[in-house]
C-alpha cells in the first residue's frame, strides 16, 4: 500500500510592492515664502522613502537634492543660497509629483 500524500495550496512568492504615489494628492507646503535664513517644506507622509526633493534655481539649474526624513516636514537652510527665487520639486521614480517655491531675501 502506497503512503497518501497531503499537498496544501501552493505559496507564490509575494512580492512587496513599492507605494503608489497619486500625484493629484500631493501638495508640497512652503514656510515662510519669503525666507532669510531657512523654510521648512510639509510634504505628504506617503512620499516618504521613494521621492526626493529637488532645489532650482529660476534658471532651471539643480542646486541641490535632499532626501526626506521620515517627519513629514524637512528643514532647509537657505544662508547659503543667493538672493533669489527658488523651485522645490516633489520627485520619485523619474516623475514630477508636486512643487512649490519661496524666494530667498537678505
Amino acid at each position: 500500500m502506497l503512503p497518501i500524500y497531503q499537498t496544501g495550496p501552493t505559496l507564490k512568492s509575494a512580492k512587496a510592492e513599492k507605494p503608489r504615489l497619486d500625484r493629484q494628492s500631493m501638495m508640497l507646503t512652503v514656510f515662510p515664502t519669503n525666507a532669510t535664513s531657512e523654510v521648512i517644506i510639509g510634504y505628504p507622509a506617503e512620499a516618504d522613502g521613494i521621492s526626493e526633493l529637488l532645489l532650482y534655481d529660476l534658471d532651471g539649474g539643480l542646486i541641490k537634492t535632499y532626501m526626506l526624513n521620515g517627519k513629514g516636514f524637512l528643514s532647509i537652510s537657505t544662508t547659503d543660497l543667493a538672493i533669489g527665487n527658488y523651485i522645490l520639486v516633489l520627485k520619485s521614480n523619474d516623475l514630477n509629483l508636486a512643487s512649490g517655491r519661496f524666494n530667498k531675501l537678505k
